[in-house]
């Protein structure tokens, strides 16, 4: 085995969901992300995690299951993409640049329990798009009021 892999094996032994419990008990008041709307701490992180993941669990999702992910890169990107993990769901990540293609095409590839994207990505979706795609599309925002 590669010795620098070794050494981060050794830095990070948790799974990355476990390993956010990890700093957020270490590194409590620490900034964990950062975007254009602000900051999370990584208690803060780990309590929206555990809520996301909360209501994500209520709507049926399960360990194993495949979901969609075509959201930017911002503090509810990073907060969605670890309570799936928590929850043992497999994501999908697709950059919302890539259009509506490869939405459309890894809709039907990976035949996901549930799509993520934000309003943008699909306000050019044709209508035919919305409504005859395998999956539960849902036009999903961790925004707070």
């Amino acid at each position: 085995m590669n010795s620098s892999f070794e050494s981060l094996i050794e830095q990070y032994p948790l799974p990355i969901a476990e390993q956010l419990r990890h700093w957020a008990a270490r590194y409590a008041s620490r900034i964990a992300v950062v975007d254009a709307k602000g900051s999370l701490t990584y208690s803060a992180l780990d309590a929206r995690v555990d809520e996301l993941a909360a209501g994500l669990s209520s709507l049926g999702l399960r360990s194993g299951e495949h979901v969609i992910v075509q959201l930017p890169n911002d503090n509810a990107f990073v907060t969605l993409l670890f309570a799936l993990l928590r929850l043992g769901v497999i994501p999908v990540l697709a950059m919302p640049p890539n259009g509506r293609w490869i939405s459309t095409h890894w809709l039907s590839w990976r035949n996901p329990s549930l799509t993520l994207f934000t309003g943008k990505t699909t306000q050019s979706w044709p209508d035919r798009w919305r409504t005859n795609t395998p999956a539960c599309v849902m036009f999903w925002s961790l925004e707070r009021p």
